[in-house]
């Protein structure tokens, strides 16, 4: 495999990362729409189904962003072990090759964010669909 080819690949999951996260928006956006116009103030088993197939969303979205964060790190290494580099792609190396704090490269630690931040907006939805008391609405 050449280094272009490995880039080019590099770019598909990075495309594909911000594709993954721009439908976890869109998921959210119209969950939480949801919410306001009509689950809010619905019954239990409502809520509890509209929960359940966000669950499912977060977990295949989960899932496809866990084997795209494999592939890239495959790759990276894959570029890393070529006995030959141009220098275009040394940046992406040296980025990729960071250490952060506990030894671990810096796109983990990214990868370890968006679990976070994904765990933190699920916890939220959660809080929001089953505690938290909608009012009536004044339109």
């Amino acid at each position: 495999m050449t280094e272009a080819e490995i880039i080019t690949l590099v770019q598909g999951a990075l495309d594909n990362t911000f594709t993954i996260v721009s439908m976890l928006f869109g998921v959210v956006s119209a969950y939480l729409a949801g919410l306001f116009y009509f689950l809010g103030r619905s019954g239990f088993l409502l809520k509890l189904f509209g929960f359940f197939v966000l669950s499912w969303i977060f977990l295949y979205l989960g899932f496809a962003m866990i084997g795209i964060e494999q592939m890239t790190r495959a790759l990276i290494d894959t570029m890393e072990s070529l006995p030959e580099r141009v220098t275009v792609a040394q940046p992406l190396l040296d980025i990729a090759g960071i250490f952060g704090p506990g030894g671990g490269r810096i796109y983990e630690l990214g990868v370890l964010a968006g679990f976070g931040f994904a765990s933190l907006i699920y916890l939220g939805l959660f809080f929001l669909t089953f505690v938290y008391r909608w009012g009536p609405r004044h339109d």
